[in-house]
């Protein structure tokens, strides 16, 4: 029994220190793509060349795909939850979706004429944490979207299925 709360103990205690370093690596690489972000905001805004404006515009986009990623990384930090709850799975989903669309429209980076569309029944329902497996979702939707061809519209599926015990 002692040896079962050290391990919690000690597992609690990794997930803390795990956080924190998150955290600090966060803390000390916002301020150095803040001032990349203004920095090429301000090449963009003098650029005369087209080769160059549209180096800087790739450029600004990869600044902006990196603080999504670190933002994504603070989420993954997060300690997951232990209580897993029956949860619809189309809600999981539509929830996801919304996030990925917010977060992409939020940077400008949602394609034009790109549409989700959702096959999967209310009626499969999961024991899962919610919340990570809505952050799990919307990374998978947002990296379909961003990966899609530009100005070319598309879409991206999503389909599930009940087999049995498994889905």
């Amino acid at each position: 029994d002692h040896g079962l709360d050290a391990a919690e103990l000690a597992i609690e205690m990794a997930e803390r220190l795990y956080d924190t370093q998150v955290g600090e690596t966060m803390h000390a690489l916002r301020p150095l793509l803040a001032s990349l972000h203004v920095r090429l905001d301000t090449l963009l805004g003098q650029a005369g060349q087209a080769a160059h404006l549209d180096q800087l515009r790739k450029c600004s986009d990869l600044v902006v795909r990196l603080e999504r990623h670190l933002e994504q990384l603070r989420e993954y930090a997060r300690p997951v939850s232990k209580e897993r709850l029956p949860e619809k799975l189309a809600g999981v989903l539509s929830e996801a979706e919304h996030r990925a669309q917010a977060a992409l429209a939020a940077v400008s980076r949602l394609p034009a004429g790109v549409r989700v569309e959702k096959d999967v029944p209310d009626s499969i329902v999961v024991r899962v944490a919610r919340e990570q497996m809505v952050v799990a979702f919307t990374n998978l939707v947002m990296n379909a979207l961003e990966w899609l061809p530009k100005g070319k519209g598309g879409r991206v599926t999503i389909r599930a299925r009940q087999a049995g015990e498994s889905v």
